[in-house]
């Protein structure tokens, strides 16, 4: 770059008397000559900046020996003297950073950043949690989305400083890396941050709630839901493969869900007090607060599905006092816990077997593209018990029309089309006879038949690979990688040096060697290190 060159001492002189001449309050006219003169000042002194004060308004501008103006707000707490950046000039004006920097003294405004205002927001869903004013599932939902919305602000991102057009440029970020749905979840999630933090950080100012409510979902495709599906093999394998799980939690409660087809949350919130009977079970009655469609559900038992709530039964009183009395499936390694919903998930991904999920996988889908999923298991239920009242080989096979209501009972679903208008006054067949149980027990029956006597076939051949195998093949790979690579560092560096080096960073990255260690990426730029250094011979 092209020196600038040193004035005379005329001209420094000159400048110097203009720069005193400079008197606040300041306007945006003195700024610039204030620069022009910094400029010229500072080429003669060789200094890398000079500043301007208005005490009275906690202001300081700083002028670089490049033309470049910078506002702060400056004053003392604690006898201490705190500097903090407001903006440049011209994208901040002087009246602006006036205004700034008395709102921030005056505590109006906060210089916290927006990872700060996100932490505040999480500190008070677990409040919620904790208070009971929102679910536990809710708010690990919330703080997943938060989690991901810290990736996409710098931590010195000033949450009173965010324009609309900062959080439209992250939130492009997000709809350029996102799912279509996600994108729409975590502009969601913003906003909420921005209400809750605005009062506390920037004076109420709720920039995000300026920015157009369809700005996300407007520039996505829809979310489809999934067309993926599972078939009774499949199905079968996972049922089987589940003898293998670490505890018998974690068995059961999988196993419970794919015989009854029952939705996620209603294994892991049944309660001992929705069964008919403890000690001889034949229903459970779901009260509408615990269902997705506020209705009530009774649900009737099979055989093999009263042996799972009999073994979890004798399971607590096993356990005893240190067990959860109210919840049914309880968390493996806490049983005072109920079940974790999010380990069903993890349980049906490790114990499917490879490529079974079937259907072509979409972008937009809200399912399916890490694997296998739950609500597999409840469209397999819908699909299975509608092939096998409808099949021929059932002794009193019923028509499509039928085996869809009664998939519809089994399933909770809503049934649209009932002729009977007059049915909500009239109709007690259920309370009176059970005639919905009756055909939603023999349903249940087939469903479950069809999965043990494929369950009796997969016992006779080898166990195929799940996911779970993989998953362990492949982190068994990447840790031999990795100790190989370890070891090449201790012959080429030393085993003295080669705890400093894991602390220290190499080439263009700002990553410790400790981390890049754990990445494929990160182990290739170890190895470019090292083969560079023995190219020249050197060694750390």
């Amino acid at each position: 770059m092209k020196m600038r060159e040193t004035p005379s001492k005329e001209k420094y002189l000159e400048e110097k008397a203009k720069w005193i001449s400079y008197k606040p309050p300041y306007s945006s006219s003195h700024i610039k000559s204030c620069v022009t003169s910094a400029v010229i000042l500072l080429a003669y002194t060789k200094n890398a900046k000079m500043s301007k004060y208005e005490v009275e308004n906690y202001l300081r501008i700083d002028i670089s020996k490049r033309g470049i103006a910078t506002f702060r707000v400056q004053y003392k707490v604690g006898g201490k003297t705190v500097t903090k950046k407001l903006g440049q000039y011209p994208e901040m004006n002087i009246h602006e950073a006036r205004e700034r920097a008395t709102s921030i003294v005056d505590g109006d405004v906060s210089t916290e950043s927006v990872i700060y205002a996100i932490e505040l927001y999480e500190k008070d869903l677990e409040r919620k949690r904790q208070n009971e004013k929102l679910r536990d599932r809710t708010v690990q939902t919330y703080l997943s989305r938060t989690k991901k919305l810290k990736t996409y602000f710098s931590d010195k991102s000033v949450f009173s400083e965010m324009r609309i057009v900062d959080i439209e440029n992250g939130l492009d970020l997000i709809i350029h890396n996102e799912p279509c749905n996600h994108a729409n979840e975590l502009f969601a999630e913003l906003r909420r941050v921005w209400k809750f933090a605005a009062s506390k950080l920037s004076n109420g100012d709720n920039v995000a709630s300026k920015v157009s409510e369809d700005y996300v979902s407007s520039r996505v495709e829809s979310a489809k839901p999934t067309r993926l599906y599972i078939n009774l093999e499949s199905v079968s394998e996972i049922y089987h493969n589940l003898e293998f799980a670490t505890n018998i939690q974690q068995t059961n409660a999988m196993r419970y869900m794919i015989l009854t087809g029952v939705r996620p949350q209603n294994v892991v919130n049944l309660e001992w007090g929705w069964l008919d009977s403890e000690e001889n079970p034949t229903k459970i009655v779901y009260p509408a607060s615990a269902m997705k469609a506020k209705r009530s559900f009774t649900l009737p038992l099979t055989e093999e599905v009263r042996k799972i709530i009999l073994a979890q039964r004798a399971k607590r009183e096993l356990l005893g006092d240190s067990a959860n009395q109210k919840f049914v499936f309880l968390k493996p390694t806490d049983a005072s816990k109920a079940f974790p919903q999010r380990s069903l998930d993890k349980l049906i991904k490790t114990w499917s077997p490879e490529n079974c999920v079937l259907g072509e996988i979409d972008r937009n889908g809200v399912k399916g593209k890490n694997g296998a999923f739950n609500t597999l298991c409840r469209k397999f239920a819908k699909s299975n018990i509608i092939h096998l009242l409808t099949s021929s080989k059932n002794q009193s096979p019923k028509s499509l029309a039928e085996a869809i209501h009664i998939s519809q009972l089994v399933l909770h679903h809503k049934c649209i089309n009932n002729p009977d208008s007059n049915a909500e006054h009239y109709q007690f067949s259920e309370e009176l006879f059970s005639v919905e149980s009756r055909q939603m027990h023999e349903a249940l029956l087939l469903h479950e038949k069809s999965i043990l006597e494929e369950v009796e076939k997969i016992r006779m051949r080898p166990r195929l690979k799940t996911a779970g195998d993989r998953i362990k093949e492949r982190n068994q790979i990447e840790s031999e990688q990795r100790n190989h690579l370890r070891a090449e560092i201790k012959s080429k560096l030393g085993k003295g040096n080669y705890r400093y080096f894991l602390k220290s960073t190499i080439l263009d990255s700002n990553v410790l060697v400790r981390d890049l260690l754990l990445t494929p990426d990160g182990r290739n730029l170890i190895k470019r290190y090292l083969s560079e250094l023995s190219e020249t011979g050197v060694v750390c």
